[in-house]
């Protein structure tokens, strides 16, 4: 068999051309690497048991062990060649993040100067419209007129506690999360008091202030996630009829 230089003599060696690191807004990493190889190693030959070249979707770098694979596309080129360009996601430096995903820092090893920065990405919106107990009894919200969003990256290992631990309208806002201050409403929670008696349609107010709201997970790759939760204003109306407690 021909031996084509740099790819063996069973024509299933690889050549690396490149490899691109792009750091995202929050620290996480994508390289590009792209790779020479035979159309057979590269899985674009009819004879079959090819392909040993191109990397499967989520499986580790391996020299990178916190880069997986997170697409895959093959190229045909010239000469029986094809060119596989593989991206990774992950980080270069080992990376452990902490339970609860709020607590700070992110720890590195073994060089934590060499790690990427892992920041989360905290946004303000407005929350709506204020809560008014006759003129507005659906409002959005009763103190806090924001609603704070944060986006994150957090380990797969971590997944199970964050829907276990994180509950919707039952997580209170944290005073700041990973280093980073979040603003607090100028109100403690509270439940306003009954008088005595309780007249017919009474509406009291509980206030619960800035609760979890929502939480969505975004897989990158087979190690890491991307998060995204929203906390905002929460309270409940109770009616009393008469003859209620």
């Amino acid at each position: 068999m021909t031996n084509i230089i740099g790819l063996g003599q069973d024509l299933d060696g690889k050549i690396t051309n490149s490899r691109i690191v792009v750091t995202e807004e929050l620290g996480i990493q994508r390289m590009t690497e792209i790779t020479t190889a035979t159309t057979y190693s590269a899985g674009l030959s009819s004879i079959g048991g090819g392909g040993l070249n191109v990397p499967a979707i989520y499986s580790i770098h391996p020299e990178f062990q916190n880069m997986s694979v997170e697409a895959v596309s093959v190229s045909n080129k010239p000469g029986g060649l094809a060119e596989i360009t593989t991206q990774y996601v992950g980080f270069l430096n080992d990376v452990e993040f902490y339970w609860p995903p709020d607590q700070t820092p992110a720890s590195f090893a073994p060089n934590p100067a060499a790690a990427p920065k892992i920041v989360p990405g905290i946004r303000l919106f407005p929350a709506g419209t204020p809560f008014d107990k006759f003129l507005n009894p659906s409002g959005d919200w009763v103190h806090f007129p924001v609603v704070v969003q944060i986006s994150f990256i957090d380990s797969v290992a971590n997944e199970e506690l964050l829907y276990s631990d994180w509950k919707v309208n039952v997580t209170e806002m944290p005073s700041g999360f990973r280093g980073y201050p979040l603003p607090q409403p100028p109100v403690a929670p509270y439940a306003e008091n009954l008088p005595d008696p309780v007249p017919d349609g009474f509406k009291r107010l509980v206030y619960f202030g800035p609760r979890l709201s929502s939480i969505n997970v975004d897989r990158r790759g087979s190690l890491f996630n991307q998060v995204r939760i929203t906390f905002k204003d929460y309270y409940k109306v109770f009616l009393y009829q008469v003859g209620s407690a």
